[in-house]
């Protein structure tokens, strides 16, 4: 197996690049000729480009966000059905409905979501947070 010193090497990869310098010669000829024509489509393409990734990326953001603090309130809910105060738990009834509106729970009775709502009125003397 025949190895090469650093110089044949150096030499293999400058002729390799000078190879493909004359290859592109004739498009690069053709390039500066019509480039000044096409300059400003191709700042609007790379612009517009760079707004569509730009929004596309923000409203992402935005969906992982609501998605963060949906989870954020579920979990605050399902730590409240295990407290102590009946009251507490049922807090926690009325957020885990208000965070999933169309699946009714099954523990939740029409009497205990009213009480939940006539007392969580009170919400700045009895400590509990209010949802937004």
């Amino acid at each position: 197996m025949a190895y090469m010193n650093l110089w044949d090497w150096v030499e293999a990869v400058l002729g390799f690049l000078d190879g493909i310098w004359q290859w592109m010669t004739p498009g690069m000829e053709v390039a500066r000729e019509y480039l000044p024509v096409f300059t400003p489509f191709l700042a609007l393409i790379v612009a517009s480009t760079v707004a569509f990734i730009g929004l596309w990326t923000f409203r992402l953001r935005v969906r992982v966000e609501h998605a963060d603090q949906w989870w954020k309130r579920e979990q605050y809910a399902l730590e409240l059905t295990r407290h102590e105060h009946q009251l507490m738990r049922r807090t926690a009834v009325a957020i885990l409905q208000a965070l999933v509106p169309g699946e009714p729970l099954e523990h939740a009775s029409r009497a205990e979501l009213k009480a939940t709502k006539n007392r969580t009125s009170h919400a700045g003397r009895s400590g509990i947070r209010k949802l937004p």
